[in-house]
């Protein structure tokens, strides 16, 4: 087995070149970790968002409901009226 030298250089070159690629990779991991919270920050709601949304569809949700409620009640008020005036149904 030949015997290899490593000289001292070598040593500090090797150790500098790993140095530096972790270096790089720290400021890649970095930049992605802030270019993340960027996104998080720009996208995410907050709880008072939530809040406010919530009760913007309760709102919406209420008006919804009475409203349908009122058009079903138009229409049984019309059958009932054309059940009458057929004679299925006798006025009170």
């Amino acid at each position: 087995m030949q015997n290899k030298q490593v000289t001292n250089n070598e040593i500090i070159s090797r150790i500098n070149e790993t140095d530096t690629n972790l270096r790089n990779s720290i400021i890649k991991t970095n930049n992605s970790l802030n270019d993340l919270i960027d996104f998080l920050k720009e996208h995410m709601a907050t709880k008072e968002d939530l809040r406010v949304m919530e009760s913007k569809f309760d709102t919406k949700l209420g008006k919804l409901n009475h409203g349908l409620r009122d058009y079903i009640d138009r229409r049984i008020y019309d059958l009932r009226g054309d059940l009458v005036q057929i004679g299925v149904l006798k006025t009170n």
